[in-house]
């Protein structure tokens, strides 16, 4: 409970941080006339909206399990984590729009304002991120969060450093070509995570694992005769779930027991399985089942 509040802390300091640079950046673009400030500032809307939504998401990981969501409500930030890369692909695609556009019709710049203003950006996106960077390590939704904010410092120093060639050598175009590039960083990156969290929300086996790995790590456990219906999947970034059906020595219920818990002990440590869930089956059963063979009269 006290490292959710923590993080939330965090995530407040970062959009009060976050909420003020749309407003400098949107005001210094209509001024200056810079697509690249004002691309800045439409990815940092977004980045707003989308740490709100990861605040979301980090209180839901508070909420207890019910009757009607017995695994809680884990899957809320991976939804989230979606959200957000849906949101940053669009923006890129609009910024790449702009900037083609830009690049047909360029115009003066103040190379001087672009880089002032970029630079108030790029300071408060790299304190931002700076906070989030230990938890983005543990959640697939603060690293999504992470990652806008990280992408903003960049873009801003882009932007900075498109302003300083402005300034010295006068090339307006520089403008719209790093609004491109940038646009680039964004699908890639946003891509990624999109796809993390599409493989969560379809049950897949977390992209860190591989299920043959954990099938031989079962078939080697001492105790363990075989293993079938071997399932591993992610709930959210910290649960991790396994079912199995587990081939074992005809024995007393209470030595399958003292296995399976020194198994899910295992698993949990190489494999950070939170959640194993197991069906013993002893040896001489066959297929898996000791229920007697139904005959035909």
């Amino acid at each position: 409970m006290h490292q959710h509040t923590h993080v939330e802390k965090k995530l407040w300091a970062a959009i009060i941080l976050n909420g003020l640079i749309p407003l400098m950046e949107i005001a210094g673009g209509i001024l200056v006339g810079s697509l690249a400030l004002i691309s800045d500032a439409l990815h940092n809307l977004v980045d707003l909206f989308s740490l709100l939504l990861s605040l979301l998401g980090e209180r839901s990981l508070r909420w207890k399990p019910n009757e009607v969501k017995t695994y809680g409500y884990g899957r809320i930030e991976i939804l989230i984590s979606a959200i957000n890369s849906f949101s940053l692909i669009g923006v890129s695609i609009y910024i790449m729009y702009r900037a083609v556009q830009s690049l047909f019709s360029p115009r003066e710049l103040q190379g001087f304002w672009i880089m002032i203003i970029a630079g108030g950006a790029f300071l408060a996106n790299l304190t931002s991120a700076f906070l989030l960077k230990a938890e983005a390590r543990e959640s697939l939704n603060i690293k999504s969060a992470f990652l806008h904010l990280v992408l903003d410092a960049g873009q801003s120093l882009a932007v900075i450093l498109a302003g300083a060639l402005i300034t010295l050598l006068g090339w307006s175009f520089l403008d719209a070509v790093f609004s491109l590039l940038i646009s680039v960083w964004i699908l890639y990156s946003a891509s990624k995570v999109l796809k993390e969290s599409f493989n969560i929300l379809d049950e897949g086996v977390p992209q860190d694992l591989k299920l043959k790995e954990i099938e031989d790590f079962i078939r080697a456990f001492p105790g363990i005769q075989g293993v079938h219906h071997l399932h591993v999947w992610s709930i959210s970034s910290h649960n991790r779930a396994l079912s199995a059906h587990l081939v074992m020595e005809d024995q007393l219920l209470s030595q399958s027991g003292e296995l399976i818990k020194d198994l899910s002990f295992s698993l949990r440590e190489k494999f950070l399985v939170t959640h194993p869930t197991f069906q013993v089956e002893c040896g001489s059963c066959p297929n898996g089942s000791c229920l007697p063979e139904t005959r035909e009269s």
